[in-house]
């Protein structure tokens, strides 16, 4: 009973610690080979966000087994900053060390000369509660307008989605630009997991990902 227990909490920790990483890949990682469709905010979630409060949704994917279903998770922030300035901090590694929790190396490890597609890998440090992970994306880019990623290794059967960076009316007092940042990302455990652990996982960690993408692009 014990070892099943043991067995149990380890691969939780595996998948939970997946999870984590991929709220904090996103927002430095993007692929074209994704074939997932922008997300458009609903009038009540533009209202929460003009209130500068983060949106997310979460629900079951339909094209997986119902033992085995991951999630599809959707995401939306403003942030008082160009586009082009969000697009530059999104998809920088060296800026990625600054804000993003546990990751202590992201590195270029090859750049397709004809599409500019890279491929890069993330290394995590989760402390004594979780062995460190290495994960490695395919990354393509659509400057300054769309960010999409699907992942080459990892603890996830799947972690493929897409951001899209929308430019708003600047401040009409400050003169500030806007942008408005979505994300749409389908996950996959390698493990059969509760879908509430999937859900909790990428609800509690997403939003602080993107809080600190907000702060850090905002000040720069």
């Amino acid at each position: 009973m014990e070892a099943a227990v043991s067995r149990l909490r380890l691969a939780f920790e595996r998948v939970s610690r997946a999870l984590a990483h991929c709220a904090a890949v996103m927002i430095v990682c993007a692929a074209a080979t994704s074939h997932a469709e922008a997300w458009l905010p609903s009038a009540e979630d533009r209202a929460a966000l003009e209130r500068r409060e983060v949106v997310v949704h979460s629900e079951e994917l339909p094209d997986q087994p119902a033992s085995e279903r991951g999630r599809e998770v959707r995401a939306a922030i403003r942030i008082r900053a160009s586009a082009e300035k969000v697009f530059s901090v999104m998809t920088d590694c060296s800026s990625a060390l600054q804000f993003v929790p546990h990751m202590k190396k992201c590195i270029l490890l090859a750049r397709d000369p004809v599409t500019g597609a890279d491929t890069i890998e993330h290394v995590m440090d989760y402390g004594w509660y979780a062995p460190a992970g290495e994960y490695v994306f395919r990354v393509d880019y659509v400057p300054n307008r769309a960010v999409v990623f699907k992942a080459v290794s990892g603890d996830l059967e799947r972690n493929e989605g897409r951001w899209e960076l929308t430019p708003l009316k600047a401040d009409p007092v400050t003169g500030v630009p806007e942008t408005l940042l979505t994300y749409r990302v389908s996950v996959v455990p390698r493990f059969r997991v509760p879908q509430s652990w999937v859900r909790m996982s990428l609800k509690r960690e997403l939003p602080r990902m993107l809080a600190a993408l907000r702060e850090f692009s905002e000040r720069s």
